[in-house]
C-alpha cells in the first residue's frame, strides 16, 4: 500500500504518523512515544533557558542565559539535552555544576555589557 493512500496524498509519512488518525499507524506512534518519554525521562535534572531580562523590556528574555547555559555545559563537557526551553541533565550534580558555572558567565556578559554602556 503507497503511503499515502487515502489521506488524499497531502502528508508525508512522518506527518501521517505523528499527526494522523489512520489506526494502521497506533503501534509506530506508541513505539516512537514510548521512545521520546524515555529519552526525556532520563534528563530530569533541568535549568530553565528563560530568565527574565533585567536591563531591557524588550527582549523580555534575557537573549544571553540559554547561551550561557550551553556555553557551561559544553566548557564542563556534561551532556545535555534541549527540552521545552530547559537544559536537562543526567544528575543533580551535573546541574547544579552547569548552574553555577552559567552564573559566572552571565556576570561576566553583564559586567561586559555595563561597561560597553557606560562608553
Amino acid at each position: 500500500m503507497p503511503v499515502n493512500q487515502g489521506d488524499g496524498g497531502a502528508m508525508s509519512f512522518a506527518k501521517r504518523v505523528l499527526f494522523g488518525n489512520n489506526p494502521r499507524d497506533d503501534l509506530l506512534r506508541e513505539e516512537r512515544a514510548t521512545q521520546a518519554r524515555a529519552a526525556v525521562d532520563a534528563y530530569q535534572y533541568r535549568i530553565g533557558t528563560r530568565r527574565k531580562n533585567r536591563f531591557a523590556d524588550s527582549p523580555r528574555w534575557d537573549p544571553a542565559w540559554a547561551s550561557c547555559l550551553t556555553e557551561a555545559a559544553d566548557e564542563l563537557k556534561i551532556p545535555y539535552r534541549s527540552i521545552n526551553s530547559q537544559i536537562g541533565f543526567l544528575s543533580e550534580g551535573d546541574s547544579n555544576a552547569v548552574r553555577v558555572r552559567a552564573e559566572e558567565l552571565h556576570q561576566k556578559q553583564v559586567a561586559e555589557f555595563r561597561e560597553l554602556m557606560k562608553r
